[in-house]
């Protein structure tokens, strides 16, 4: 039994205003949240709907934490949403990571993209369920109904500050909250497709290719949905011929150099430069069809068609 529409609606007015008053938040009481890397994004996207673990035919990216797949097989039957963005998973698998950094596992979301639906429409679904903490790092029974739907304490749930070394690991578990659903999920409830900057927004339409694809994409603002804590791409776009671009530097386990590679037809530099803004003289391409390829310590960054356009910063 799912929860009941007035439920829902009890929900959205309490929490919808409360978080909407942080640009950090924003969002956040009226959303359900799926992130993947790009490819499986597009997949998704293309094929209309998000499979669970167990009914894919193949995983494209597994980003999941492989030392606990079986800590509750259960849960891979399940299409598994989260109540809020950047909690511990997306911490751990969000942005390029140098290779040094003693965090980074491959693979990871070197090119996030979140799928937000719209919260209402999920959880009064009648095959709705949902779980408070971590469902694949434990052995709960999905929940259902008004009444446990009460019991969940979303003041933990959407708790984004400091929190005390006491309280760490329980608000840590609680940001993992889930909604989730049987085997699979249509994009019906869909409401947007975010990305980071509207460069991987390109990217994301150059994957998904040619049709008439009828979602709202959207560029982050406000750092409601991503961590930004490693490196990506930040400015992108040709003059003469020639290759601008800016990637940031991670938060953690920097550097003063990374390992750059960029491609343009049978032309390749491979490179160790700062995080900054740089000018590529090396490769000069005309063609505004020409393909460009970006890779930051071995991962990609971008692929696609470069604007030959001003600085564009998003």
């Amino acid at each position: 039994m799912a929860i009941s529409i007035a439920r829902a609606d009890q929900h959205i007015a309490t929490w919808g205003p409360r978080l909407d008053r942080f640009a950090s938040r924003t969002g956040w009481g009226r959303s359900l949240y799926h992130a993947c890397q790009i490819e499986v994004a597009a997949e998704i996207l293309r094929g209309g709907e998000i499979i669970c673990r167990n009914g894919v035919p193949a995983l494209l990216c597994d980003v999941a934490n492989q030392g606990a797949l079986n800590n509750n097989p259960a849960a891979h039957n399940y299409v598994r949403l989260y109540f809020r963005p950047k909690n511990r998973f997306h911490l751990k698998t969000e942005v390029i990571k140098a290779r040094s950094d003693p965090n980074r596992a491959d693979p990871h979301m070197c090119i996030p993209v979140m799928l937000v639906f719209d919260l209402k429409s999920v959880l009064t679904l009648a095959s709705s369920r949902f779980v408070a903490g971590n469902f694949a790092n434990s052995n709960q029974i999905p929940r259902d109904g008004d009444n446990q739907f009460d019991q969940l304490k979303f003041e933990h749930i959407y708790h984004d500050s400091a929190v005390s070394q006491d309280e760490m690991q329980h608000i840590h578990n609680m940001r993992m909250s889930e909604v989730v659903v049987p085997q699979r999920l249509s994009l019906a409830t869909l409401n947007y497709v975010v990305c980071r900057t509207i460069h991987e927004e390109r990217y994301l339409k150059r994957l998904l290719g040619p049709g008439a694809w009828n979602y709202n994409f959207a560029v982050e603002k406000g750092g409601s949905v991503f961590f930004r804590r490693g490196m990506f791409i930040s400015e992108l776009y040709t003059e003469n011929g020639e290759l601008h671009f800016e990637f940031r530097s991670p938060v953690s386990a920097s550097k003063p150099q990374y390992e750059v590679k960029v491609t343009c037809g049978d032309q390749h530099f491979r490179y160790e430069i700062a995080p900054s803004r740089w000018r590529l003289p090396a490769i000069v391409n005309p063609n505004p069809n020409a393909i460009w390829k970006i890779e930051i310590e071995g991962c990609t960054a971008y692929e696609g068609v470069v604007p030959a356009a001003g600085p564009v910063v998003a």
